[in-house]
């Protein structure tokens, strides 16, 4: 019995995990496809502060997807 109250999934921090999935997987796309050089170089203000903006909220999400598989690890 106690199986089966341990083996419930939790479909909100699966839902979460998959979001950090996706976002790191634009981090990348923006930091390693020149984007930040690109942007920084041709001197527009708003298109850098929204390509900056982008990037520091995909950072945020490295460090979330780290603690959710830490979290699932721990509990398996």
């Amino acid at each position: 019995m106690s199986n089966q109250a341990t083996s419930k999934r939790q479909y909100n921090l699966d839902l979460l995990r998959m979001v950090s999935m996706f976002l790191i997987v634009l981090l990348h796309s923006i930091d390693h496809s020149g984007v930040l050089e690109a942007v920084t170089d041709q001197g527009k203000l708003i298109c850098s502060i929204y390509v900056y903006f982008i990037f520091a909220l995909t950072k945020i999400c490295v460090n979330c997807f780290v603690v959710l598989s830490g979290y699932f690890l721990v509990r398996s």
